[in-house]
């Protein structure tokens, strides 16, 4: 496995997984990861499901610094058993969070 943590490491994870042809692309990370993982847990927690794997499509834009955007417009959280769009759950107070 491969983890990339320099800057802009989303594009040197690219770069290195191309380079690699003899590993397969989904053994690459990168630093971005971290913040993807968080992006999934506030969500958890926000909308008190039980498992990280209860959020799904969440994006992240950009690189591990301040500049990175977390993207939940696609972002989908099960509950109780059905997939549905935090856009569509989320209530106005949600929003302002």
């Amino acid at each position: 496995r491969v983890v990339v943590v320099a800057n802009p490491a989303n594009t040197n994870c690219l770069i290195a997984a191309m380079s690699a042809e003899g590993l397969a692309k989904k053994n690459f990370s990168a630093l971005t990861r971290l913040d993807y993982n968080r992006a999934k847990g506030q969500l958890m927690e926000h909308f008190k499901l039980n498992s990280p794997n209860d959020v799904k499509n969440v994006m992240i834009w950009g690189n591990h610094s301040s500049t990175q955007f977390p993207d939940v417009i696609d972002a989908q959280i099960r509950k109780d058993g059905t997939w549905k769009k935090v856009t569509e759950v989320a209530t106005e107070l949600d929003k302002k969070w």
